[in-house]
């Protein structure tokens, strides 16, 4: 056996020569392997100016010396890219996305919590953006979860007062039940709120948080929200 089996460092064999090649090699994988995490999954060629050490996932269509790597752990190493196939279950920590990424045998899946042995994915992510509040007498987000999703809960905080007239508190909801998020939160900057849904909420279509003052209008303000969802894939055929 010239390699690993988990993860494919190589072996000193017997009465090798410069057998501190084969070991400082073995390192240089482990130190790229072990608690993994990468600068970035959505490059398909090298940066300009790698350092020692750093590792990329080449993302689709791979160029140059990345070419036919795609999928693949790229790590730079003594002035040449080392490449590894990784193996269904490996997890990754993707820098440029902040997030979790899991190697399901084909390809990496961001926030997968749960693969099936035909590959069916239940994935469990948070949406976190800041909302301007829109003056009137209700202010609606874009349609930002995905149709087919399960909204489990949020969390808010203000970061800029929100004012308006009459307005001491206000709610948070989706477009088909604006009170679904609970309401009576607090209006001043620092005000945190959370609110888990204990089976959840099924959107069969993309959808929309909509927040409402519990006064006449909005005026002005900042909210950060933060939405735990769940979706699911089916099993490859």
């Amino acid at each position: 056996m010239s390699e690993t089996y988990q993860l494919g460092l190589p072996l000193v064999q017997p009465a090798q020569a410069q057998k501190h090649v084969t070991v400082n090699e073995a390192l240089s994988r482990l130190d790229v392997l072990v608690q993994l995490r990468v600068v970035s999954s959505g490059l398909n060629e090298p940066p300009l100016s790698p350092f020692d050490g750093e590792a990329y996932i080449v993302a689709l269509g791979g160029n140059g010396v990345w070419a036919s790597r795609e999928g693949q752990i790229a790590s730079y190493s003594n002035g040449g890219w080392v490449f590894t196939q990784p193996r269904t279950g490996w997890r990754c920590w993707d820098e440029a996305r902040k997030s979790w990424l899991v190697f399901e045998g084909v390809a990496w899946q961001e926030s997968v919590t749960v693969i099936s042995p035909s590959s069916a994915l239940v994935f469990e992510e948070f949406l976190e953006f800041d909302h301007i509040l829109q003056p009137g007498a209700v202010s609606i987000t874009g349609d930002i979860i995905p149709a087919g999703s399960v909204l489990m809960g949020a969390s808010a905080r203000v970061l800029a007062d929100i004012t308006g007239a009459g307005t001491s508190s206000w709610q948070m909801g989706v477009l088909s039940d604006a009170s679904l998020l609970g309401g009576g939160y607090g209006v001043l900057a620092g005000t945190t709120v959370a609110r888990p849904l204990a089976s959840g909420h099924f959107l069969d279509t993309a959808s929309a948080i909509v927040l409402t003052p519990d006064g006449t209008d909005f005026a002005a303000g900042v909210v950060r929200l933060s939405l735990h969802i769940r979706r699911m894939r089916a099993a490859a055929a």
